[in-house]
């Protein structure tokens, strides 16, 4: 799915290249060809008409630029806005052509082609408008909305093709070797779609202006009524002269009146979600043990979130003078949801163990108490141990998280000697190898299923590798993971390294495999080293 919607992405990118590429193209057509007829043919007020065209063109290419690469994704009501812009353009760029040409009557049939071309922008821009007003509103399209719509398609089909016809008919404008342009008596009639169109359009405005603040019904009003004046002035002049310009300078307005709203709301989810961030920092253990002052065990954790606030959580913190707890987790979704998920299920299993019990009675306490009111169906994977500093032994369960990477020492030795128990955690290897025990549910996932535990022990210079599986499950461009061999491959590769060097050089690790593509997923790693046992 992540691929498809990156796909999606690309494509619409590119598709916006390709029009922003015409837009620039047709532009230079514009001045080329008043260069070639050198405002020869052209009236004072024509001039200033095709002067009003360039600008607007000028205006609406660089307002389709900044809408394509805001931050905003192209939502339903965006792609409207984007249609209605390119489409106007066309209408500009049409208009301008056509002024230019004037009483050239070398060029008729282009006049005619021209002058047909704008006639067609008018009832496509006017549906346009419609749906964009559509979408602002955020009205879902219901049957009868459906039906609306439908006969508005019929009649812009309509009106194209009486458009079309009347380069024959000659009913509403004219346009050949004798009159190059001329309009005919009937032509207010060729309105009349895009001002019931308006009309239905303020209407809908009106009717839903609950629904958006008093200065956006604003905007919308003027947004229907600025191109109707211009639509119906058009009639006194010959020619089109104030519409296109109108409606870019009223899409412009809209952009600037939107950006300025989505500008506030975005800088409050912004500052939001920094604290909330920084909260969630706050949370985690930051402070890691000094050899000087703790010389029993070296750890280090990471946290590094795939959004400004993750799920993924990892803690540790003395249970007695003697046991070491730690433990990670993954939430089972990302964000603020999951980030507040994992801050009620973090302080629940450090207020849990620190009241007594092993890591399987901790994590069925918690699953018990979480699953009772999790209506939103979250859930989160758990791996929590307990060491013993004095003897070494571990005591862990494994609540449906990734398998930790273990590295023991004396063990593999053994293994190598008399082929101890294959079962047992890195028999038969060298270095870290994963600990492919059995596990339960994740928490909250299944309420009442068992917990099972595992025990071993550590030597001084064991080590202990536990991550989410942002880190195994990273994907290059090509959609490869990066996977668990690659990911103990590194770890042995680095296996006398300090448990802080070693975690962030896996995420470097991480990093270079991923390349350029954003990170998809939380990603949180531990490393833990057992250094000598502690004085009785």
């Amino acid at each position: 799915m992540k691929r498809e919607e990156e796909g999606g992405m690309k494509c619409g990118i590119f598709v916006a290249n390709i029009i922003a590429l015409a837009m620039v193209l047709a532009y230079t057509c514009v001045i080329l060809i008043g260069l070639h007829y050198k405002f020869t043919n052209l009236q004072p007020e024509d001039i200033l008409q095709v002067a009003m065209d360039m600008f607007a063109m000028a205006l609406g290419l660089v307002l389709y630029v900044a809408c394509v690469f805001d931050k905003e994704e192209l939502n339903g009501m965006k792609r409207w806005y984007l249609w209605l812009v390119v489409a106007d353009y066309a209408g500009l760029f049409l208009d301008a052509v056509s002024w230019f040409m004037g009483e050239d009557h070398s060029v008729w049939l282009a006049a005619v082609i021209v002058n047909l071309g704008i006639f067609v922008c008018s009832p496509l821009i006017a549906y346009i408008f419609f749906r964009y007003v559509l979408a602002y509103l955020d009205i879902q399209e219901d049957a009868r909305i459906g039906k609306m719509l439908a006969r508005m398609r019929r009649g812009a089909i309509a009106v194209v093709l009486i458009r079309t016809l009347d380069v024959s008919l000659l009913v509403f404008f004219q346009a050949h070797r004798v009159i190059a342009y001329r309009r005919g008596s009937l032509y207010f009639l060729l309105n009349i779609y895009s001002f019931v169109i308006g009309v239905i359009a303020l209407f809908m405005v009106i009717r839903n202006r609950k629904k958006v603040a008093p200065y956006q019904v604003l905007i919308l009003v003027m947004f229907v009524l600025a191109p109707l004046a211009a639509v119906i002035s058009s009639v006194f002049f010959d020619g089109l002269l104030p519409m296109f310009s109108t409606m870019m300078a009223v899409l412009l307005s809209i952009y600037s009146v939107l950006n300025v709203e989505k500008s506030r709301e975005r800088s409050a989810v912004e500052t939001e979600l920094s604290i909330a961030n920084r909260m969630q920092e706050a949370m985690l253990p930051n402070l890691f043990p000094d050899r000087s002052e703790v010389p029993e065990y070296d750890l280090y954790a990471t946290m590094n979130p795939a959004r400004e606030v993750g799920g993924d959580f990892y803690d540790f913190f003395m249970l007695d003078d003697h046991r070491l707890a730690f433990l990670i987790a993954d939430v089972s979704d990302k964000g603020v949801g999951a980030a507040l998920f994992m801050a009620v299920s973090k302080a629940m299993v450090k207020m849990r163990a620190q009241l007594g019990g092993s890591p399987a009675e901790v994590i069925a306490d918690v699953d018990e108490r979480i699953g009772k009111d999790n209506d939103a169906g979250m859930f989160v994977t758990m791996w929590l141990g307990y060491l013993d500093l004095l003897t070494g032994h571990v005591v862990a369960c494994n609540a449906g998280h990734d398998y930790p990477a273990i590295w023991l020492q004396e063990r593999q030795a053994g293994a190598q000697a008399d082929a101890q128990d294959a079962s047992a955690p890195g028999a038969g290897s060298e270095g870290y190898v994963l600990e492919k025990t059995v596990h339960g549910p994740p928490v909250a996932f299944i309420p009442g299923m068992p917990f099972p535990e595992v025990e071993f022990d550590m030597k001084p210079g064991d080590r202990i590798f536990l991550y989410t599986d942002g880190v195994n499950e990273a994907q290059g461009s090509d959609g490869e993971e990066f996977g668990v061999e690659r990911m103990l491959a590194a770890l042995n590769a680095h296996k006398d390294l300090t448990s802080e060097a070693l975690c962030k050089t896996m995420k470097e690790t991480v990093d270079g495999f991923v390349g350029d593509d954003p990170q998809f997923d939380d990603m949180t790693m531990m490393a833990l080293t057992f250094r000598a046992y502690q004085a009785a």
